[in-house]
């Protein structure tokens, strides 16, 4: 080939060989711009894919952590639109972002890779451990609010507790931003070297380029080819430039972004702090009127608790449970707190009556107060009670032990009844001592003044010397007849007014003696009172029949003298037409016990039918059986003292039947 010289420059194979080594030269640079601009991208896209997840996966455990905690709290002080298992669903998202953070996997923020560095991994894993104890604290407040109140250890363990949390995921994040921030500054060093040595390249190549052209100018063509490939070589550089900038702009974009989920969960915290005081501040009121509340709860003289309503499968009140009591419920009705929180009334006192819980059932259902007195049974004591619904399936009660009073009243009605009773003896004793008693007295006097006539007719005659047969008859006549008559109407009258008098004492006994009022077997009662008159009943072939008997209360020696009375006269009243026959059956109405002494004697006329309680009072004076017509009377005065009444339902010549009403058990 020729190699002369040709106006500087060299011939065309040495020219060649020059050429070839300037493109393999500009080739290597455009090589090494286009290698530095893909890695120069690919390193700021592997970047912004790696870190920005992480710091969002920080951000969002911090703040889930912060709406469990805010969501908690709500709930806690008594928010019931607010619900637990929220709270456990945003301690789970939390825990899930640290989960990924150490594994990796897709989430809401991206891709997360897995994290290699051993001292961050252990920082991710102590958020793991925080987690779990914020989410174990929390359920421990949640089972026992009454143990976590403002003030208490399980708060603070609480508080603590969720600041390390928020503590531990912010340090995390700082972490994650000085990585991008770290890996940015190697990214620039990089990226300067890089166009450093680009610049380098291209500046050495166009300087020998340069060399070549002044040395080769009658080779434009080549140079032309070269200008081009210089141009193509730019033009890539500047594209190379352009993803750059996309990838600055990439990555100033997850830069803003961050920056707005920073303000944001400034903004929540704020938030959470207001709501928080907020909080704060209702559980010191909530506290000051809780312990106003307690204070008086514990206090008042009267009574208080609190019930909770149980209904059946069709929501008819069966049972009530005690929540609550105060020392004075303790005290009127003698249960202790102990034993009955928690339980139900049937549990305690088994044999309730309906009447309560239907009462309360209809205040905790309807949310209608209500305020009656009524008498406990099972506890023997009258009370006055005010219910009210303080929720909705519940009631309160208030109440004291109206007891004395009832029996002062009661005492007081007894006293009034037994004063109006002893006026109208006292009126029927006026009458006896003006009439009953005054008739034995006109046939004493008569009798005994006609006696003494008799005396001085007898003195007339013995003061006669000759006695004569017919005055002989005479004084046999005044000394075996008229004397001896007028004696035993003396002795009559003087045994009738003996009776009356007793009589009287009886019925004054039957209305001061004290009673002793229990529990009565009627059946065993009226068996001993059968017993008794036994005699008198098979005497007169009578057919006493005794049917079963409710219990009642009474006092034993004075009702059995009630039903003595009865079954006597209905022996003694019976009719000589037909086989006497007394049957004694009872049963229990309303409040009372009712029981019914039937016989088919001589019967009652309605005229009579009042009077015959009556002190002395008799039906038929001069064809009566014997007696004083006081057994009646004191039936009706032992009733009296009773609380119980008796009556009677009858029809001459069909019978009687004397009902009699005492206190039911």
């Amino acid at each position: 080939m020729d190699t002369r010289d040709n106006g500087g420059l060299k011939q065309p194979a040495d020219d060649r060989s020059k050429l070839l080594l300037i493109y393999v030269l500009a080739g290597l640079v455009a090589a090494v711009v286009l290698l530095s601009m893909t890695y120069i991208l690919l390193t700021g896209i592997r970047i912004a894919a790696r870190r920005t997840p992480q710091i969002e996966a920080a951000a969002e455990i911090n703040l889930e952590a912060t709406h469990a905690h805010l969501r908690f709290e709500e709930l806690i002080s008594g928010d019931k639109t607010e619900d637990i298992s929220e709270v456990w669903r945003l301690i789970d998202i939390a825990d899930s972002y640290a989960r990924t953070l150490l594994e990796g996997g897709e989430t809401e923020v991206g891709k997360v890779l897995p994290l290699r560095d051993a001292h961050v991994r252990q920082s991710v894993e102590e958020i793991q451990s925080q987690l779990a104890q914020f989410r174990r604290i929390t359920q421990q407040r949640y089972e026992t609010p009454a143990e976590s109140g403002i003030g208490s250890e399980m708060e603070q363990e609480y508080d603590k507790v969720y600041t390390q949390v928020l503590l531990k995921a912010s340090a995390m994040k700082t972490i994650f931003q000085k990585k991008i921030r770290a890996d940015l500054t190697r990214f620039r060093i990089a990226q300067t070297v890089l166009i450093a040595l680009a610049v380098g390249l291209f500046i050495t190549v166009a300087f020998v380029f340069d060399f070549f052209i002044r040395r080769h100018l009658r080779d434009e063509r080549r140079l032309h080819a070269f200008n081009q490939q210089l141009q193509a070589s730019e033009q890539q550089l500047r594209a190379a430039n352009q993803q750059l900038q996309a990838g600055e702009q990439q990555l100033r974009a997850a830069n803003q972004q961050l920056t707005a989920s920073e303000q944001q969960l400034r903004a929540y915290n704020q938030q959470l702090q207001a709501s928080k005081q907020q909080l704060r501040a209702s559980n010191q009121q909530l506290a000051a009127r809780e312990k106003e509340y307690r204070l008086l709860f514990n206090e008042m003289i009267s009574g208080l608790a609190v019930h909770e309503i149980i209904c059946d499968d069709k929501g008819n009140p069966c049972d009530y449970r005690f929540l609550d009591i105060n020392p004075a419920f303790e005290k009127l009705t003698g249960l202790k707190k102990k034993d009955v929180a928690g339980n139900t009334i049937r549990q305690i006192m088994p044999t309730i009556e309906a009447f309560w819980i239907d009462t309360y059932g209809k205040v905790a259902l309807t949310g209608e107060a209500t305020h009656f007195e009524h008498y406990n049974r099972t506890l023997a004591k009258h009370f006055d009670v005010i219910a009210y619904m303080p929720k909705p399936g519940q009631f309160a009660v208030i109440f004291n032990d109206i007891t004395e009073r009832k029996r002062a009243e009661a005492e007081m009605q007894r006293l009034n009844k037994s004063l109006s009773v002893k006026n109208k003896e006292l009126q029927g004793i006026v009458y006896i001592a003006s009439h009953d008693l005054r008739s034995p007295l006109v046939n004493i006097q008569g009798f005994s003044g006609e006696l003494n006539g008799h005396c001085r007719d007898l003195r007339r005659l013995l003061d006669t010397r000759d006695i004569s047969d017919e005055l002989r008859k005479e004084m046999i006549s005044l000394v075996s007849r008229d004397i001896p008559e007028a004696l035993e109407f003396i002795s009559a009258g003087t045994e009738k007014m003996k009776a009356l008098l007793a009589g009287l004492l009886h019925v004054s006994r039957a209305g001061s003696v004290d009673i002793d009022v229990k529990e009565l077997d009627m059946k065993e009662l009226l068996e001993s009172v059968i017993a008794a008159t036994q005699f008198q009943i098979d005497d007169m072939k009578a057919k006493v029949t005794l049917e079963d008997l409710p219990p009642c209360l009474g006092d034993a020696d004075q009702i059995n003298q009630v039903f003595s009375n009865l079954v006597s006269n209905a022996l003694k009243y019976s009719s000589q037409d037909r086989e006497a026959a007394v049957r004694i059956w009872g049963e229990v109405s309303d409040d009372s016990a009712v029981y019914c002494v039937e016989d088919n004697g001589l019967g009652i006329h309605d005229d009579h039918k009042e009077k015959i309680f009556e002190i002395f009072h008799r039906l038929d004076p001069k064809n009566s059986p014997d007696g004083e017509g006081l057994g009646l009377t004191i039936v009706s005065r032992i009733l009296d003292r009773h609380d119980g009444r008796v009556w009677v339902e009858s029809e001459p010549d069909k019978g009687s039947r004397f009902f009699i009403s005492l206190p039911k058990v």
